[in-house]
Formats: C-alpha cells, sequence, structure tokens
C-alpha cells in the first residue's frame, strides 16, 4: 500500500505541472501581450489572438493594434488576412468618421480578401461625387464583385452597396 502511494503521489507531481502549463496556453491574450508581439513584429501570432481582447476593453490602443497589426504592405497569408476582417469591421464601427481609416480598410481588403468584402469600408471613406477616392478602380472592382452576393441573405451589405454607389454617383 505504501508504495503505491508514493507512486499515486509521484504521477501527481508529474502530471500538475502539465495541467498547469495547458490551462496557461488556453489563457486569452491581452492587450500587453498583443503590444509586445507588435514590438516584435509577430504577426503569425498576433493576428489570431486579437478578437481575445474583449469589446469592453477594446480602446483607441486596440483600435490602433488591429490596423497595425492587419494592415501591411502587401499580401498577407490568406488566413490571417480572413482573420483580420473582423477586427478591422470592429475598428470601422468605433470609428466610422475616420475616413482615411475605412480608405487603407477597404484598399487592404480588396487586394487581401474577396473584393467584395471592402465595400463597407469604402461606403465609409467617401464624401461624395467629388471625393477623387471615388474614381479609383477599386471602387469598381469591389462592388463588380459584390453584384456576384446574394443581396436578400445580407441586407446590409445591400444596403453598403447603395450608399456607395449613391455617394460615388454610380449607377
Amino acid at each position: 500500500m505504501r508504495r503505491s502511494s508514493l507512486m499515486l503521489l509521484l504521477a501527481g507531481c508529474i502530471a500538475l505541472p502539465a495541467a498547469l502549463s495547458m490551462a496557461d496556453s488556453d489563457k486569452p491574450y491581452t492587450l500587453q501581450d498583443l503590444q509586445a508581439l507588435d514590438q516584435r513584429k509577430a504577426w503569425n501570432e498576433l493576428i489570431p489572438h486579437l478578437m481575445d481582447v474583449p469589446p469592453s476593453q477594446r480602446s483607441k490602443e486596440w483600435d490602433t493594434l488591429a490596423e497595425h497589426a492587419c494592415i501591411q504592405p502587401g499580401q498577407i497569408d490568406p488566413d490571417l488576412a480572413q482573420a483580420c476582417l473582423h477586427p478591422l469591421q470592429g475598428v470601422l464601427a468605433a470609428q466610422p468618421d475616420n475616413k482615411d481609416f475605412a480608405w487603407k480598410a477597404g484598399k487592404w481588403a480588396r487586394v487581401n480578401l474577396a473584393s467584395w468584402t471592402a465595400v463597407p469600408f469604402f461606403a465609409k471613406a467617401v464624401s461624395g461625387p467629388k471625393d477623387a477616392r471615388c474614381r479609383d478602380k477599386d471602387i469598381r472592382l469591389a462592388l463588380d464583385s459584390a453584384k456576384d452576393q446574394v443581396p436578400a441573405s445580407n441586407p446590409e451589405l445591400a444596403d453598403q452597396i447603395k450608399a456607395l454607389q449613391s455617394a460615388c454617383a454610380i449607377q
């Protein structure tokens, strides 16, 4: 009996650190964790964890971090690009009047995701038909791509298409 108790105690001593290590790896990343990854340019680790920060803790710093991590020059890995869409939409919702951000995010989405995903960003980025951005070819490409989407299944996208067409006086 004494030997079996010793074996059980030894097994527990081995299993406990492993269990604690696994529990730590399941913890969501904090804003401070993400900022440290941003400083190291560790995009592959940072981007999938952007949404770990709860909405109530997403501040201007989080918005800046999401923009910096996701909107990098050139194309990024398709899985990372897809992981950026929701955070960038969150930044757009938090800063609906930030036309420069909306434009950068729209240009990025047009290149790195399905072209139609740029429509909501472009719709917030343009001021009206005289806005020089309305003549950018990416707006036409995004709208052409959006026509292939089923508006009935995505009424919000349908509204954004209409808003962009109206703002740029596009038929």
